[in-house]
């Protein structure tokens, strides 16, 4: 029997509000979407357990084989294609019985001054109603993983199944339910159901083993299953049972709706029971769906439908650009390490379709790679990262007027053991904190930079910025701008302690993912904890706090502010013999940055050709330092541009040159331009030192004059 696809609600005498839960989201609705899709995709990498990764790679060590991809893709839908996105949901049907049970709640239930009690949300769903059957455009977004193992499990998890993320993202609430990928909470599908002006994610996936998953064969693809999150709504005119339940689910109605034991329920337009469950194979549904985008590939297809115009200042028109935009700026912004670690590849697309399936109007598509270099805000991140991913040490550990990278290598955090519930926390944990001290103010200025810059950015394991915290960090000094990282969990190694608090960090986030000090209420460190049965752990504000992060953030001050306190007790000294204080003397620029180690005597850098200026550069050689001590040189043997002989660089309109003499290891850079320049060069140098010992992976330092004149 053809069992029938339809949308269906249960009746319940009381339910809980999951559509409350997007208040969680709500207030920067497109980061919170990106930071809980990437790590919903990055936690369910195909191949290898989570916890073997957590074991064995952090971002500096990530094997390739496990990269996820995802693909945001905009659709602007309308005319035919809008029409038959709207059938093959069973819009006009079933999802319009349930629509008006709530449609009349809203109109009809009265505060205790007699006014209408939702009048907010009567107004925003007639708007969405009008817009779904008028003539205007809707917009979806698919969201698209690969190398992922999809929404594996059956609709209805038995007890101890460890696989059951469709159940998980489509079914439970706040309740927790331990799962590899999908988050701690259960409430990732309120970022997304919080985006649709419907409440509405749907979605598809295929899984390695689909048989595990309740599918009709072993070769069954595309898995489809669907949500809307509304208010629970009260429906006086039914005897029992009154509330249509806040979830309704888009599927095929299961063996029980037709069941002698429950004949009503495949008759009944509102049964008490949602009997609905995924479905599988329906290969035309899915393209009038338009969410036929992970093709043979295992993986997960998220879609929002009807994206919410979510910027009161933003035409309806313009939605398709604004948040592709948006998308790609929060991607740069919170996904940069996953990306440059190469966990991670996200795409974006966008396009516009009135007739025909996606891939018909594939020729009309807009693709764009995103590429995190592109971004000023976090180029020094990038380059703190870069400085970390490579073998050269070029990080000081004291600070320094004339420095630019420092390590603070002295935090002493305080995590908790399992049995460490009610007392502070009993393991030694040092996490590195690394910065980038600018040229000068200048980001601290600008509207754009200045909320990123003398800030720490926090990054867990995954390759995600929790937040680039600013408040506990930048404390009284503004004589400097700086942007700082500092790695927890597993981001930078993977000792027994940063397991551990690789779990304890991750559970003390809240639901959105943006804070770690966080109250019992809004934290899950009681699936972390032994507790006793009928205790609460007390491991909220400010024991994570006061344990954890206020360590670092003192630890990064007191770095920045010794030097400065060293120079004012001297200037009060000389003061007080009458001296008088000159002027200190500007600090020079270093027009050469490293960039990479390419290989043991491969290392490139950049020369950043300034305008206006001719720069000149005299190479001498690497000084090798062990644990502060000197051990010898190397010398360059070569420079070179690109392949393995040098060529000399000139721009197009001629008014940028690098050019090196023939018999020395000098360049000389001469940019006439408007726009700053940079441009690689590598230095290669001898196998082994001056003492004859062979060099594998030295800590280098290298040794250059540079001259520098206006022209």
């Amino acid at each position: 029997m053809q069992r029938e696809i339809k949308w269906q609600a249960a009746r319940k005498d009381e339910d809980y509000n999951q559509k409350g839960d997007e208040k969680l989201f709500s207030s920067d609705p497109i980061k919170s979407l990106v930071k809980e899709s990437a790590q919903n995709s990055l936690d369910a990498v195909s191949g290898i357990e989570k916890q073997e990764i957590i074991k064995k790679y952090n971002l500096f060590n990530f094997q390739q084989d496990y990269k996820v991809c995802i693909t945001y893709e905009i659709i602007e839908l309308s005319g035919e294609a809008k029409e038959r996105w709207k059938e093959s949901i069973d819009y006009q049907n079933s999802y319009k019985n349930l629509q008006k049970i709530l449609l009349k709640y809203l109109k009809e239930e009265l505060n205790e001054g007699n006014d209408l009690l939702y009048k907010n949300e009567l107004n925003q769903l007639k708007e969405t109603i009008k817009l779904l059957e008028g003539d205007k455009p809707i917009v979806l977004l698919n969201i698209t993983d690969t190398n992922t193992t999809g929404l594996n499990g059956l609709d209805f998890p038995k007890k101890g199944d460890k696989d059951r993320k469709h159940n998980k993202l489509h079914k439970t609430n706040r309740t927790n339910i331990s799962v590899d990928g999908g988050g701690s909470w259960g409430l990732g599908k309120n970022s997304y159901s919080n985006l649709s002006t419907l409440g509405m994610f749907l979605t598809c996936t295929n899984v390695k083993e689909p048989l595990n998953a309740g599918a009709p064969n072993k070769n069954s693809k595309y898995r489809i299953y669907g949500t809307t999150l509304n208010s629970p709504a009260k429906n006086y005119d039914w005897s029992e049972n009154q509330i249509l339940a806040s979830t309704w689910s888009f599927g095929k109605l299961s063996d029980l709706a037709y069941d002698d034991n429950n004949s009503q329920d495949a008759n009944l337009e509102y049964p008490n029971v949602n009997r609905t469950e995924s479905f599988w194979d329906e290969i035309e549904r899915a393209e009038n769906m338009f969410i036929d985008c992970i093709k043979d590939s295992t993986g997960t297809t998220v879609q929002i439908p009807v994206i919410k115009n979510y910027k009161s200042d933003m035409q309806d028109s313009d939605l398709v650009d604004v948040l592709a935009q948006e998308i790609e700026d929060n991607c740069n912004l919170y996904l940069w390490p996953a990306i440059l670690s190469g966990r991670l590849e996200v795409n974006i697309i966008k396009n516009k379709i009135s007739h025909g399936t996606r891939k018909e109007n594939k020729e009309t598509a807009e693709q764009k790679l995103i590429n995190p270099y592109e971004d000023e805000i976090v180029k020094p991140y990038i380059e703190i990262f870069n400085s970390n991913l490579n073998e050269v040490k070029v990080f000081e550990t004291a600070y320094s007027e004339e420095g630019s990278l420092f390590q603070v290598n002295d935090i002493e955090c305080h995590l908790p053991k399992t049995s460490d519930w009610k007392s502070s926390g009993s393991v030694l944990y040092s996490p590195n904190l690394y910065l980038k001290i600018h040229d000068d103010t200048h980001d601290l200025e600008n509207e754009k930079l200045k909320k990123y810059r003398n800030a720490l950015a926090l990054v867990r394991s995954v390759g995600i910025i929790i937040r680039y915290e600013q408040d506990q960090v930048q404390a009284s000094r503004s004589d400097i701008c700086f942007s700082g990282i500092v790695y927890l969990g597993t981001s930078e190694s993977n000792t027994d302690t940063d397991i551990i608090a690789e779990s304890v960090i991750r559970l003390s986030e809240n639901p959105s993912h943006n804070r770690i000090a966080n109250n019992p209420s809004e934290n899950k460190l009681n699936t972390y904890f032994d507790i006793p049965e009928g205790e609460e752990h007390k491991w909220g504000v400010r024991r994570i706090n006061s344990n954890i992060l206020k360590p670092i953030y003192s630890s990064l001050k007191n770095f920045l502010f010794h030097r400065k306190k060293s120079d004012n007790k001297r200037n009060e000294y000389l003061e007080s013999l009458d001296q008088i204080k000159l002027p200190p003397e500007p600090k020079e620029k270093n027009y050469l940055k490293f960039n990479k180690r390419i290989s043991t005597n491969s290392i490139e850098f950049i020369v950043v050709a300034e305008k206006g200026k001719q720069i000149e550069l005299e190479f001498e050689d690497f000084e090798i330092v062990d644990r502060g001590e000197k051990g010898g040189v190397l010398s360059i043997t070569n420079i070179t541009r690109t392949g393995e002989r040098w060529t000399n660089y000139y721009s197009q309109n001629n008014k940028i040159s690098m050019e090196k003499s023939p018999q020395e290891n000098k360049l000389k850079i001469i940019n006439k331009d408007k726009n700053i320049k940079n441009l690689k060069i590598v230095l290669h140098t001898k196998d082994t030192s001056n003492t004859g010992i062979p060099i594998s992976n030295p800590n280098l330092n290298l040794n250059f004059n540079q001259s520098v004149r206006s022209i």
